[in-house]
């Protein structure tokens, strides 16, 4: 629009004076310093000014916390409404999460940070219920050859493990917890666990003890006994699930070189050339497992 087209000529203004001074006066009094701004004129001559606006949830939504992917709503939020907690996957566009409301339920989401936009329980055109926050003011950024966006990172932030996952002997089956041969002498314990929001929660009865609630935290792979983080000294500390990219696994391959944009879109090439290159997708977002074809 006319703005975006404002600040390509402002930028453009710019570039050439400064470069038409700085080459006029390097080229008369030092000649290696002149090569090295044609060197840095051809580099700029492919620059462009693009304008771009990228609002992360909890800039959008000033009553939204988000650390490290763990999302907290407070109490009051919204006129006499609870507190409520929830997570968002920010390795994805547009990002996708959910948030459990006590007072409600629990609503899975589909967030636009390009329109600051929260589309409840479905996705743009099908959402039941839409948030529109407010976005952030748009910013000129000059940028060389390529084209540039503010979208993050499609590399995962936030490994979550699953408490079947990080401890021997656990299993979870739909919420339903059991604890065979974890320790010499012990006997065996069933329990419980809500998944719905991070931290999790649950109950395990031991039988040769008492019940114990507990608190599960997926993105450390520890369980905090009888209280949450901060406010006991029991916890059980397991093995974290280990994530690596597509791409990363295959980096060191002298058979196949395999490319994954955000998009998941994936493409494989064989490096003996005896096999035509393939292509696909691969989701990004999920953990377990990545689904492909």
């Amino acid at each position: 629009g006319s703005r975006q087209g404002f600040h390509k000529q402002w930028y453009q203004r710019r570039v050439r004076g400064v470069l038409n001074y700085y080459t006029n006066y390097y080229y008369k009094s030092n000649l290696r310093m002149h090569g090295l701004v044609v060197v840095l004129s051809l580099f700029l001559a492919g620059c462009h000014a693009e304008v771009c606006t990228w609002t992360n949830i909890e800039d959008a939504f000033d009553f939204i916390n988000n650390e490290h992917g763990r999302l907290a709503l407070p109490e009051g939020w919204a006129k006499g409404r609870e507190a409520a907690t929830g997570q968002i996957s920010e390795s994805v566009y547009p990002h996708t999460g959910q948030i459990m409301f006590p007072d409600d339920r629990t609503f899975t989401f589909v967030y636009y940070p390009d329109e600051a936009v929260i589309y409840w329980a479905g996705d743009k055109g099908s959402a039941k219920s839409v948030w529109e926050g407010e976005k952030a003011a748009p910013h000129s950024h000059l940028m060389p050859f390529c084209r540039f966006s503010f979208y993050k990172s499609c590399r995962v932030e936030v490994v979550l493990t699953p408490i079947e996952d990080a401890f021997g002997g656990m299993s979870n089956v739909e919420g339903e917890l059991a604890l065979t041969n974890w320790s010499e002498g012990r006997e065996d314990a069933t329990g419980s666990i809500d998944t719905s929001s991070i931290p999790h929660t649950g109950l395990f009865n031991f039988p040769d003890d008492r019940p114990f609630t507990f608190f599960y935290y997926p993105d450390e792979a520890v369980i905090y006994w009888g209280a949450d983080k901060g406010s006991t000294e029991k916890f059980w500390e397991g093995v974290k699930n280990l994530w690596t990219d597509i791409d990363d696994a295959f980096e060191e391959s002298d058979k196949v070189e395999v490319s994954a944009d955000c998009n998941g879109d994936i493409g494989i090439k064989f490096q003996d050339g005896l096999r035509p290159a393939g292509a696909g997708w691969v989701n990004r977002g999920n953990y377990p497992p990545n689904r492909s074809s």
